[in-house]
């Protein structure tokens, strides 16, 4: 479906997260830009397999969002961090 953001962007469900994964022999996908919506530094969803991963606390000064990061301690293992930095 047509995203909220406009510019051509799109939303997609765990099927597609699923479908590309297996299309690029992938195992997780990591994207950004875009504030979660727990407001949180990060946001895990279609069953795991889809991470959104924002760096930047209190977005523009009006957010009231945390940072986050994502920390690879091996093949399939990591662990979230996130901040505070007004």
């Amino acid at each position: 479906s047509k995203g909220l953001r406009g510019g051509g962007t799109i939303n997609f469900g765990p099927d597609v997260t699923e479908e590309f994964l297996k299309r690029t022999k992938l195992e997780l996908v990591i994207r950004s830009h875009q504030v979660p919506s727990t407001n949180r530094g990060y946001e895990v969803l279609h069953n795991s397999k889809l991470i959104t991963v924002f760096s930047a606390s209190n977005y523009c000064g009006s957010q009231g969002n945390h940072g986050g990061l994502v920390v690879f301690h091996k093949p399939g293992e990591h662990t979230f961090k996130e901040f505070w930095a007004p």
